[in-house]
Order: structure tokens, then C-alpha cells, then sequence
């Protein structure tokens, strides 16, 4: 085999491997000669540009010969920056599918419509991963380019590579790592998607939920205290777990700090402690402060959560609405048009931080028109000028936004739809119990509010031919006994006392689930109604018949035969109930013998 072979010799034995139809790989031999090796040298000498190196000399001719039998097509390996190429194009395709660490199947199946399209999204996805082992390889050899290497940067090809300049640039405005906001462009595109999915609580787990929170400014002070961040973390305290998870809700620090101020200074302490409020400073445990105070750890609790619920009742008087109805009668047609652009500013970056807010005067001004709305629609004198005779000429009538509900009153009213006092007056007992969270006080305070206008919760009529029965002393029902007692009965079909007086002791105990406390409170409430058990009576008639009968003691021993009635039925109900343990204990005992006999 010759040592030198000139290039019109390498074309013609390369034309004479491909009229065999076979394919050339980088490691093909033919007639003894590496074409495949001749094939990447011809390609590349082709296609280099580079002043360093002269590229191959060759004619028009011998050129368009290569390109008739496909050798420059290039059909067995792909240059370096091919390779880049490559990568950045399917990373733009598939932004979840990252090269290290491999993904799982599961993500893999959501880019798949069935088994052949997983199958080829497979291959192509390795063939991925060995393009980047290869391209991370020549990095740290030192072999890319600054050229090659920015490629994959702003490609996004891999951490090997760093981010792109757009994510260093969001992590530094956001104050996140890279990687969480590089996770957040590759799963939501953008941060504005990003931003719209948490406030309409839709992000995919809790962790991304988590780190919303921890870039958007959930709580706003309408009153820019310079220690706003001392009331955010007081107020998220006191509302947290009250209205879900909502992504923003607007407070005054002033009337926060006002209501803060009435609790007594323990409760302040506790609290300050508890949040770490004070600069510099750590959560400290409910221990720290029982050993501090030199009380117990539930102590400290109590007083925490009771100066928790004092600010909860007062919530309405430093929170303030976020949404705002744009067919309010309380506001301007020029407030409406504002407050529809503030609603629009309300984006991820201009509520990163304090200073973006402060700055930007579109949601100032629409803070300035929510507190203006807010004092407006809690004058008193709207109140006091509507009469009865007016609600019944306005639909809308007396709204509930200017009755003194509490903060939970009232947005569970809201919450389900009513507006003004005649829609309450709609409804029945019934039905204003059935609203979801409405307890006693909350019920009390909607009775309060219609008495004071002259109105009353609709009530529907009772059926004449419905009879009330008296109430039975001896019913079960009216006899105030423990749950577990008249479940009992219940369930073993008795429905009245005098049916249970019919029972021996042996039967009463035989009752399902029925314990020793059970069956005392039992023949105690018989006793108390003039009943006793079948033997308990016949047992103590024995006993009576035995005392002497002496004049002198005939008044003593009538007065004591109740006592003595109570003493044997207890003493029968103990002995029973040792009698049923040990037949137990000698069942147990029989059960182990045959289970030893039989291994």
C-alpha cells in the first residue's frame, strides 16, 4: 500500500466505495485504505477558513465528484461547533430536558404523544448527552474558543457553561440563586407567567409556590413605613391561614401599630419575642420564654394566640381591600381609570422590593384612591340615612360594607355572595347556618344587624298539621347522658328508661361496648328516676327479709333499703365485670397452650 496517495486517488477509491451502497463511518476501511479517515480530512480542509492552516487544493471538478456521492453532506460525525449547534437548538426546543443531571421518564413522556415518538425523543436525547460530555470535555481541556464557550452560555447548554447573561441579570434584581430563576424561565417561559400563575394560585408544586413568595412582595404598606418590614412580618402573623393563600393584600402600618399598642405588654413581648420584630434578633421558643417568664410552655401559648385573636377582631380596621368593585357608587370615573391601571402594574417587578413600589406612581395613586374608597365607605351617615321604607324601595339596599361586622363576618358574607342587608333578610335560620364557617357569633352579629333596622331572617311557616308531642322525662334523649352510654343503648334498640329497667344486671352489661362507667351512670340515672334493675330489686327484698323486723329500727331500715339497693347493684356490676376479665384471661391462657401445642 503505497504511503502517499495523492487526492484524485483518494476520490476515485472513495467513488468506488460508494457505488457498493454502503454507508461511510468514520472507522471504515475499503481495498485497505481508511476512507473513513480520508472523508473527515477532505471535509474539514473544505470547509476551513482559518488563516492558520491552508485550505486543500482542489478543483471545481474533483469537488462537484464529492458532492455527487454524498461526502459532503457530511453523514458520519459533526464538527465541534456543529455539535454546539446542536445543543443550543435543542435546548431551545426542550428547556426542561437538561443534559446533567439526565431527566427522569416522566418528563421525557410529557414531550411524547405515544411509545414510537418516546422511543425516537429518546435517542435524540442521548445523542444530546454525548455531544455535551464531549463539548464539556473540550471546555476543560482548554479547547473551546471565548467564542464557543458564550455560545453555550447564552444557549443555555448546561451549568458547565454558566447562565445566560438575562438570567444573572434577574437573579441579581430578584435576589435569588441563578438556578432558581433559571428554573423558573425553563418551566413558566417568563417571569410575568411566572408571577400570573402564583396570584391565581396554579403553580405546579408548593417549592415554586415557596419561592414566589420569597421574590414577590406579598403584603403592602399603604402608609410607606420606613420599618415596614417589622409590620409584614406582624401582619402575615395575624392573617396567616385566615383568607388561604392569597398572592397580596394591602394593610396600614399606622392603625397596625395603633391596635398593636392596646394589647397589654406582656402580650407586645410575647409577640415581639415569638416573630423576632426587634433588629438583630432570632424567633425564640416557647421554652425560652416559660423559663424567661418562669411559666409553663402552654402559658406562653395561651397568651400568644389570645393576643393573636385581639388583632384578629380588629383586623377590618388596618386591612384594606385589594379589589375594589369598579361599580362602586364611592368612586370617580377618573378613580376607575386609575385604579384599573394600577391593577395592571401590578407585576412582578414592580412589587420585588419597597423601593419599585415607592417609585412607581401609578401604584401610589391607586393605593391613595383604596384608602380614600375605604374611609368613604365607612362613613357613618350613609347608614342613618336609609330608613326601612328605603330598603324596600332600593334593591340594593343598605350595603354590608357599612354595618359593624367583624372582619370574619363579613367576608364570609361577601365570600358567599351577599351584599346588603334586604338579600340577608332572605334568608332562613337555616340557610345562614348552613353558610360555610359561620359560627354563633357570626350568626348573632347578622340577628343584631337586621333587628336594628326593623328586620328579622325570613322563617318558613309551620304546618298545621304538624303536631308538637311533649317532651318524654323518661326518653333516653332527655336524660343528659354520656354519648358513649346513649349510643349504646341506642344501638341495642332501647329508646326510654323504664324499657332498660326491664334488663337483669347480666343482660344490662352484656350490651355492646358498655364499660363499668357506663353501667354505673346507668343504674345511678335509674335509681334517680324511681327504677331499678330486675335483680338488683329481688337481691335487695332478700336482704330485707333477713333484717329483723323490730319496731325500733322498722323506720330505720325502710329509710336505708334505697342505700342498700344502690350498694348491691355496684357491687354486683364490679364482681361481673372481674368475672368477665378472668373468663377472658383463661381464654387467652388456652388460646397461647394450643398455639405452643400445635408448633
Amino acid at each position: 500500500m503505497p504511503i502517499n496517495v495523492t487526492l484524485e486517488e483518494k476520490i476515485q477509491i472513495l467513488e468506488r466505495f460508494h457505488q457498493t451502497g454502503e454507508k461511510v463511518s468514520s472507522k471504515t476501511i475499503f481495498e485497505g485504505h481508511p476512507i473513513g479517515s480520508w472523508a473527515i480530512q477532505i471535509r474539514s480542509s473544505i470547509n476551513n477558513t482559518s488563516d492558520k492552516k491552508r485550505p486543500i487544493n482542489i478543483s471545481k471538478e474533483q469537488l462537484s465528484r464529492l458532492e455527487a456521492i454524498g461526502l459532503l453532506e457530511r453523514k458520519f460525525d459533526s464538527t465541534i461547533d456543529e455539535k454546539i449547534d446542536a445543543l443550543v437548538t435543542w435546548m431551545k426546543k426542550y428547556p426542561k430536558l437538561k443534559m446533567a443531571p439526565p431527566v427522569s421518564q416522566e418528563i421525557l413522556m410529557k414531550y411524547a404523544k405515544d411509545d414510537a415518538s418516546y422511543n425516537k425523543l429518546l435517542v435524540e436525547y442521548e445523542k444530546m448527552q454525548r455531544y455535551y460530555s464531549y463539548v464539556v470535555s473540550r471546555k476543560y481541556h482548554g479547547k473551546l474558543s471565548d467564542e464557543q464557550i458564550s455560545k453555550c452560555k447564552e444557549g443555555n447548554v448546561g451549568e458547565a457553561f454558566g447562565f445566560p447573561t438575562k438570567v444573572e441579570q434577574l437573579a441579581k434584581q430578584y435576589g435569588q440563586s441563578e438556578k432558581d430563576i433559571n428554573h423558573i424561565l425553563s418551566t413558566y417561559r417568563t417571569m410575568d407567567n411566572f408571577y400570573k400563575l402564583f396570584t391565581e394560585e396554579k403553580l405546579k408544586n408548593h417549592q415554586d409556590n415557596m419561592l414566589a413568595r420569597s421574590i414577590v412582595r406579598t403584603v403592602i404598606d399603604i402608609d410607606f413605613d420606613p420599618n415596614s418590614n417589622y409590620y409584614d412580618k406582624l401582619y402575615l402573623y395575624i392573617v396567616d391561614g385566615l383568607y388561604g393563600a392569597s398572592s397580596l393584600s394591602l394593610y396600614s402600618s399606622k392603625q397596625l401599630k395603633a391596635e398593636f399598642q392596646k394589647l397589654s405588654e406582656r402580650e407586645q413581648y410575647v409577640v415581639t419575642r415569638r416573630l423576632a420584630l426587634s433588629d438583630n434578633t432570632s424567633p425564640n421558643s416557647l421554652s425560652t420564654l416559660a423559663k424567661e417568664f418562669n411559666l409553663s410552655r402552654s402559658t406562653i401559648s395561651q397568651i400568644e394566640h389570645k393576643a393573636r385573636r385581639k388583632l384578629i377582631l380588629k383586623l377590618r380596621n388596618y386591612s384594606y381591600p385589594l379589589n375594589v368593585s369598579m361599580d362602586s357608587e364611592f368612586l370617580t370615573d377618573s378613580e376607575k381609570t386609575a385604579l384599573s391601571e394600577f391593577q395592571k402594574s401590578l407585576t412582578i417587578a414592580n412589587l420585588s422590593n419597597m423601593q419599585n413600589i415607592k417609585d412607581n406612581p401609578t401604584i401610589v395613586r391607586g393605593l391613595e384612591i383604596i384608602r380614600a374608597f375605604r374611609q368613604r365607605s365607612l362613613e357613618p351617615k350613609e347608614k342613618s340615612s336609609i330608613s326601612i321604607s328605603d330598603i324596600a324601595g332600593k334593591p340594593e339596599g343598605i350595603a354590608i360594607a357599612n354595618l359593624d361586622f367583624s372582619m370574619r363576618t363579613y367576608n364570609l358574607l361577601s365570600r358567599h355572595g351577599i351584599k346588603t342587608l334586604a338579600e340577608l333578610a332572605n334568608f332562613t335560620v337555616k340557610e345562614l347556618k348552613n353558610i360555610r364557617s359561620l359560627g354563633k357569633k357570626s350568626f348573632d352579629e347578622v340577628v343584631a344587624a337586621l333587628e336594628k333596622y326593623g328586620l328579622q331572617l325570613k322563617e318558613p311557616p309551620i304546618p298545621e298539621a304538624e303536631i308538637i308531642e311533649p317532651l318524654d322525662p323518661l326518653s333516653l334523649s332527655n336524660l343528659s347522658l354520656s354519648t358513649r352510654s346513649y349510643n349504646c343503648l341506642s344501638r341495642a334498640g332501647f329508646t326510654s328508661l323504664d324499657q332498660v329497667a326491664n334488663l337483669t344486671f347480666n343482660e344490662l352489661i352484656t350490651i355492646r361496648n358498655l364499660g363499668e362507667k357506663s353501667v354505673e351512670e346507668i343504674i345511678a340515672k335509674l335509681e334517680e328516676n324511681g327504677f331499678h334493675l330486675k335483680d338488683s330489686i329481688e337481691i335487695a327484698s332478700t336482704s330485707v327479709e333477713k333484717v329483723p323486723i323490730d319496731s325500733t329500727e322498722v323506720q330505720e331500715t325502710d329509710s336505708g333499703n334505697h342505700e342498700k339497693v344502690a350498694l348491691i347493684s355496684r357491687i354486683l356490676a364490679q364482681q361481673q365485670i372481674i368475672h368477665r376479665q378472668q373468663a377472658e384471661i383463661s381464654r387467652l391462657n388456652v388460646q397461647k397452650k394450643e398455639y405452643k401445642d400445635a408448633k
